[in-house]
């Protein structure tokens, strides 16, 4: 059985406080005695005030996701607040930005960006690169169940060996330019990945007006149209 907190009253500390004391007729254990009744009154606080608090830093605060006083000291230790994003002001998503910190495991498949972005309220899509390669690829659509994971884009490209450790990650762009997410992402992306971000009917508004778009680089909205 799994220990549990025991809740102490005025009268255990003052059992405990008196058997700190000598033995010997100058230390008396008469309840009644005045050396008793000096020794109660001390473990008054103690059973009362200092444990009613004890019971509840034990009990509760020691649990995150319900930890209201030591909250702050909780998110410290698990690197709260993150530059990412900002801290919500609510206990209630406090609590639920510490425990997704806290069992995060992290992963270099897509899935685990995929479910990062739905956290943070984002749909996105992410798109893995291969490049074209004899024997193995095929030609003509390459799209839907010839590319499962990711079917709305085609399978192989022709493009530089290298393309096999970029990621495209598809934003809707209402949610234009979701720095907190890019932050995210760089953050805990293969250490061999490059990462643009694509927000599609905005270059395609840019476009239009003949506004410059900025060139792929890490970290950066990356403004493309497939």
């Amino acid at each position: 059985m799994a220990d549990r907190y025991i809740k102490h009253n005025q009268d255990d500390y003052t059992a405990v406080i008196s058997e700190l004391r000598p033995q010997g007729d100058a230390w008396p254990r008469d309840p009644d005695s005045p050396d008793m009744q000096v020794i109660n009154g001390l473990a008054g606080p103690w059973g009362n005030e200092v444990s009613d608090q004890a019971d509840k830093f034990l009990v509760i605060e020691s649990f995150p996701p319900y930890s209201v006083d030591l909250l702050p000291e909780w998110e410290t230790s698990f690197g709260l607040p993150d530059n990412c994003f900002v801290l919500p002001t609510t206990i209630d998503e406090r609590h639920a930005i510490l425990v997704h910190r806290m069992t995060l495991e992290g992963g270099p498949a897509r899935s685990f960006f995929i479910n990062e972005g739905e956290f943070y309220d984002y749909n996105v899509q992410i798109t893995e690169h291969s490049p074209y390669m004899c024997g193995v690829s095929r030609v003509g659509d390459q799209t839907g169940i010839w590319n499962p994971g990711d079917p709305d884009y085609p399978r192989w490209e022709l493009g530089a060996a290298e393309i096999r450790f970029v990621w495209t990650v598809h934003i809707p762009v209402i949610n234009f330019p979701a720095s907190d997410l890019q932050c995210v992402f760089n953050r805990y992306k293969p250490a061999h990945t490059s990462i643009y971000f694509n927000y599609p009917i905005l270059f395609w508004h840019m476009y239009a007006y003949n506004i410059s778009t900025q060139s792929p680089t890490l970290g950066s909205p990356v403004l493309t149209a497939h």
